[in-house]
């Protein structure tokens, strides 16, 4: 059963990291059209928001298919969602959920779980053993 949990885990941030590539990496293409689009969102500084969800999508997405850092990988990608969910719907975001911000919502949330349930089929785990529990750890003589 372990071996199918870390499957599903496998496919599951492979799929939610594609979707972040797919999204971050036309903002490093052309990064005056990501600026363009945050400035008609009225963001505060829209050349360094811009900036921050080409490299976060990207980057992100590419820890994330790899499984490196999945913790701060999944919570800097969910505040990149929760960043744009804020900026498109304002106010109304809660109520008002058309124009896509479900899939932000749960695009967002699927980062997040990726980030704390990748799964041990991971390079961060292979390289570092990251996620280990410390009670599985070997036990120093004398201990």
């Amino acid at each position: 059963m372990t071996v199918i949990r870390n499957l599903a885990a496998l496919i599951g941030r492979v799929v939610v990291g594609l979707v972040f590539l797919a999204r971050g990496w036309p903002k490093l293409q052309d990064p005056s059209a990501a600026v363009l689009t945050f400035q008609q969102l009225h963001a505060p500084f829209p050349e360094a928001m811009a900036w921050y969800a080409a490299i976060v999508e990207t980057v992100g997405a590419i820890f994330l298919i790899l499984g490196l850092a999945l913790p701060i990988v999944g919570l800097l990608l969910a505040i990149d969602v929760a960043g744009m969910v804020a900026l498109t719907t304002g106010l109304h975001g809660l109520i008002a959920w058309g124009d896509g911000t479900q899939f932000l919502v749960l695009l967002g949330a699927a980062a997040v779980a990726a980030g704390f349930n990748g799964g041990t089929i991971a390079i961060g785990q292979t390289l570092f053993g990251a996620g280990r529990r410390r009670d599985t750890w070997p036990k120093r003589a004398g201990a």
